[in-house]
């Protein structure tokens, strides 16, 4: 899965055959790190990337579970920053 691929696959999420994708590989409803990694494809990143990932992930992880619900990944990936 390419960048491009994945800039896609987020701006499906709204889309229900998306959502139910979602739903059937984090049936909780919420993701962890390492299943986001795995989402947008990018489990084998340089450690600087890791780490801007990782921080990321935990801006949106308000409840400092290290869980995100759908609805923060919807919101985190619906910000468009020029």
């Amino acid at each position: 899965m390419g960048a491009s691929d994945s800039k896609e696959d987020f701006a499906t999420l709204d889309n229900p055959q998306w959502y139910a994708k979602f739903m059937k590989e984090c049936p909780s409803g919420q993701l962890s790190i390492f299943e986001c990694k795995k989402m947008i494809g990018i489990q084998d990143a340089t450690p600087e990337a890791n780490s801007y990932i990782e921080k990321v992930f935990n801006i949106f992880d308000t409840n400092r579970n290290s869980l995100l619900p759908v609805r923060s990944l919807q919101q985190g990936i619906s910000i468009d920053v020029p």
